[in-house]
């Protein structure tokens, strides 16, 4: 979804691809595709064109002014129906400086409105849990040869990584890892200005019910009893 030279540089690189510009008619016989997003028998007559492996949303990569607001509008609408045709299709949302930031006033644009929609792929799977999604992000100066070489892999990968950072040639993926000995040595003492717990406050627990809020109380009313 999307157009530009980063889009038609994918359609290139990988068999069976087709594009689909948001607009106001459907014409899904087209090249490349038409269809209005914001319109629930549009999505649902290109969700049923074809049976797609892959649904990319690349206009956040190609569109200069694109805000989140603008990703928005489109996306609500799309991942409902994706949810109600229960398509066992995977949504990858394709975004540029997202996890480390712009280089100039244009991808820093482009950054601000990834990072947006960063945060929104990670709250898909509690708003949608049928909706299979995975975000791909790329440096602000990644070339667009580098861009489609990337999420073209990504797309065709077996084991699917919900989060992928490419930076410096790299992929980055989240982890967890032992912090302890970090958090102990960079955590400051009492005296250089550190919090400490006091006998006499009073400490509210926020989301006291979910499991770090349990965790945490229990290691704080030991200190205050």
């Amino acid at each position: 979804i999307g157009e530009g030279e980063v889009t038609r540089s994918i359609m290139a690189s990988i068999e069976n691809a087709m594009v689909l510009v948001d607009g106001q008619g459907l014409d899904l016989s087209a090249s490349p595709m038409k269809a209005d997003l914001t319109k629930a028998d549009h999505v649902a007559a290109l969700l049923k064109h074809k049976h797609w492996k892959v649904v990319a949303f690349a206009s956040a990569l190609t569109t200069k002014d694109l805000t989140a607001a603008d990703s928005l509008r489109v996306l609500l609408p799309l991942f409902k129906g994706m949810a109600d045709a229960k398509a066992d299709v995977r949504f990858v949302m394709l975004t540029s400086g997202a996890s480390q930031g712009g280089v100039d006033t244009a991808s820093t644009a482009r950054s601000v409105a990834g990072g947006a929609l960063w945060g929104m792929m990670r709250s898909l799977p509690f708003e949608a849990p049928t909706v299979k999604g995975q975000v791909v992000d790329f440096s602000a100066s990644s070339t667009v040869d580098e861009i489609a070489k990337h999420a073209v892999a990504e797309f065709g990968a077996s084991e699917i990584e919900g989060e992928v950072a490419y930076a410096a040639g790299s992929r980055l993926v989240p982890r967890l890892g032992e912090a302890a000995d970090r958090v102990a040595s960079g955590s400051k003492k009492v005296e250089d200005g550190a919090v400490q717990v006091s006998s006499t406050g009073t400490y509210l627990v926020t989301g006291g019910l979910g499991g770090l809020g349990l965790i945490t109380a229990q290691i704080v009313l030991p200190l205050i009893l």
